[in-house]
C-alpha cells in the first residue's frame, strides 16, 4: 500500500510559534492587519497578564493571533470543514503557500528579535477502516509491523529526525512527526429534528518544524522568513515521502 497523495491529506490547522527573549507587548500595532490584510473581529487584551489575543478570518478558516509573555501564537482552524456544505480548505500546499506570505508579512514588521521559531500542521486523510490505517501509518515508518495480521489497534507514533538549515550555518531544524489512526463521530441535526451520527476513520498527522534549544543566539528580523520559508517543503515532504 503506498502513501496518500498530497492532494488527499485535509489540514485541520496550521501553527506559527515565535519566541521572543522578552516580554512582547502586541496591543495597536495591527498584527492581525498585517497578517490577514482585513481588520481582527476581535480583540481581547489583558495587560496585568500580559496576554493579548486578535481573532478573524483567513483562507475560509478562522486564525488567532495568541500573545502571552515572550511567546507569540499565529494559528489556522478550520473547525466545521467536515460538515456538510462547508467550505473546504485548500489544498495544502496551496495553503501554506498563503500561510507563509501572511507570515513572512508579519515577521518583517517585527522591531523585536526572536529566539526560537516553530512551524506546525495538523492534516488528516480519509481511510475505509482501522486496518487500512494501520497500514498506512507501517508505510510512514517501515520499521514498524502494523499489517494485517498485527494485533495493535489506535496506533500513534512520533519520531524527529533533524535537518540542518540551509539558511543560517549551524542551525538544526527539528522534523517532527507524529501520526496516529482515529476513529471520528460527527453528529448532525436533521430537518425533523433528530441526531444522525456518521463515523470514518482517519489517519491524522501533527507536524512539527522547530529550531533547536542549543541555538543560543537570536534571529536577525532578515533571517526568520527565509528559515520558516524552508520548512514548508518539508512539512509536504513527510506527509508524501515519510521517513523511508
Amino acid at each position: 500500500m503506498s502513501l496518500p497523495e498530497l492532494l488527499a491529506w485535509r489540514v485541520e490547522a496550521l501553527r506559527l510559534t515565535v519566541f521572543f527573549s522578552e516580554p512582547v507587548n502586541a496591543q495597536n500595532k495591527l498584527w492581525g492587519k498585517s497578517f490577514a490584510g482585513v481588520e481582527p473581529e476581535s480583540i481581547i487584551s489583558k495587560p496585568q497578564t500580559g496576554e493579548y489575543t486578535e481573532q478573524g478570518s483567513f483562507r475560509e478558516g478562522q486564525f488567532e493571533l495568541k500573545v502571552a509573555f515572550n511567546r507569540v501564537d499565529w494559528s489556522l482552524s478550520f473547525p466545521f470543514s467536515d460538515l456538510p456544505n462547508s467550505p473546504k480548505p485548500a489544498a495544502i500546499g496551496e495553503m501554506l503557500e498563503a500561510w507563509l506570505e501572511g507570515v513572512s508579512n508579519w515577521l518583517s514588521i517585527l522591531d523585536v528579535k526572536p529566539i526560537r521559531l516553530a512551524l506546525g500542521c495538523v492534516a488528516h486523510v480519509p481511510v475505509e477502516n482501522e486496518v487500512k490505517a494501520n497500514l498506512v501509518v507501517s508505510n510512514y515508518f517501515p520499521f514498524l509491523n502494523l499489517g494485517p495480521d498485527s494485533k495493535f489497534i489506535d496506533a500513534s507514533v512520533q519520531i524527529n529526525l533533524p535537518y540542518p538549515s540551509s539558511v543560517i550555518k549551524g542551525l538544526d531544524i527539528n522534523r517532527i512527526a507524529k501520526l496516529e489512526v482515529a476513529t471520528r463521530q460527527i453528529v448532525t441535526i436533521g430537518p425533523a429534528g433528530m441526531p444522525a451520527t456518521q463515523t470514518d476513520t482517519v489517519v491524522r498527522a501533527h507536524v512539527d518544524l522547530n529550531t533547536s534549544p542549543n541555538w543560543r543566539s537570536v534571529f536577525d528580523i532578515e533571517s526568520c522568513g527565509p528559515v520558516i520559508d524552508e520548512m514548508g517543503p518539508h512539512v509536504q515532504a513527510l506527509l508524501y515521502k515519510g521517513f523511508a
